[in-house]
C-alpha cells in the first residue's frame, strides 16, 4: 500500500505569492490524516477533491497561527451547514492549544457547537459537536493509534510545548520536523539513531535556520532517510540558489527536493 503526501501549504509564517500557510494531507488506505492547518485548509481540501467524511484527523504540531489558523474557517462550516450533517473529525492539539478562542469566535460559546447526537431521544440531553477537539500531552509519545497509522509527537524547543511528528503507516516512517529551534539541538534523534533504522522520508522546515550552513551539513550527513524535502519555508532564510547548495551537498547521500504547493508524492 502507498502513502501519498498533498502538500497544500508549503509557506512560512504568512502566505507568500503562489504560497498557503503549512498543511500536508497523508493518504493512506483511502483515509486522510492533516498534519497542521495553516492554510485555508476549507477550500483546499475541496479543490484537491478530498471527501471531508475520510478525514481520520487533523494534528496541530504547535499553537503559531500559521500552523492552525485554517480551523477558524474550516470549524464554522462543518458545524453551520446541514450538508456536513454526517461528518466528525477529531482534531489533535498540544496542551495550551487556544481552542476555546477558535470556538467563542464561531458560535460565542467555548464548549463549541453541540448538536443531538443522530438517533438519540430528542430528550435524552446527549450531545456531540462535529468538530471535536482531543489534547495531546508533551510525554504522550504516541498520540494517535487507528491500526493503519501511529503517529507520535516528539517535543522540540520551537515554543512551549511544540512538536516534531512521527508518522509510520505500511511499514514505512516519515519524519515531519515540524518548526525547530534555531541551529536544530532539537532535531528528531530518531533521524540520527543508529539503531532506528533508516525513514523513508524527511519533511525538514525551512523557515527557522540555514539549510546550507556548515553545521547544517554535517547533521543532514548523519542523517539516516530516503529523501528529503523542504517545506515551510522561508526565502529570506533559504533561498533556491541555498537550497540547491544543500542539495549538491547531499547529492551523495540522498534527493533533496523543495515542495510547493500542489505537490503530491507517493512512498
Amino acid at each position: 500500500m502507498n502513502i501519498k503526501l498533498t502538500f497544500m501549504g508549503t509557506s512560512h509564517g504568512f502566505n507568500e505569492a503562489g504560497r498557503f500557510c503549512s498543511s500536508t494531507v497523508v493518504t493512506v488506505g483511502g483515509k486522510h490524516y492533516i498534519i497542521d492547518a495553516g492554510a485555508p485548509i476549507m477550500g483546499l481540501l475541496r479543490t484537491y477533491g478530498f471527501d471531508f467524511r475520510d478525514i481520520a484527523g487533523i494534528f496541530i504540531t504547535h499553537s503559531h497561527q500559521d500552523h492552525y489558523i485554517g480551523l477558524v474557517e474550516y470549524q464554522a462550516q462543518i458545524e453551520g451547514f446541514n450538508q456536513f450533517s454526517d461528518v466528525a473529525t477529531d482534531i489533535y492539539v498540544p496542551v495550551g492549544f487556544p481552542k476555546e478562542k477558535i470556538n467563542t469566535y464561531n458560535f460565542g460559546n467555548p464548549e463549541g457547537r453541540l448538536r443531538p447526537i443522530p438517533g438519540a431521544a430528542p430528550d435524552s440531553g446527549r450531545t456531540e459537536a462535529r468538530v471535536n477537539f482531543k489534547t495531546y500531552a508533551d510525554d504522550e509519545g504516541v498520540i494517535f493509534d487507528d491500526g493503519t497509522v501511529k503517529i507520535t509527537g516528539v517535543p522540540n524547543m520551537h515554543i512551549p510545548h511544540s512538536h516534531s511528528f512521527i508518522f509510520e503507516a505500511c511499514g514505512k516512517r516519515i519524519v515531519f520536523s515540524g518548526d525547530l529551534k534555531h541551529d536544530m539541538p532539537d532535531y528528531p534523534a530518531i533521524l540520527t539513531d543508529p539503531t532506528a533504522g533508516r525513514s523513508n522520508l524527511l519533511i525538514i522546515e525551512g523557515a527557522h535556520t540555514r539549510l546550507n550552513k556548515d553545521t547544517s551539513i554535517d547533521l543532514f550527513r548523519r542523517t539516516q532517510t530516503q529523501r528529503m524535502i523542504v517545506n515551510h519555508i522561508y526565502y529570506g532564510y533559504n533561498t533556491h540558489e541555498a537550497v540547491d547548495d544543500m542539495r549538491d551537498r547531499l547529492s551523495d547521500l540522498f534527493p533533496v527536493d523543495e515542495a510547493f504547493d500542489g505537490m503530491v508524492i507517493k512512498i
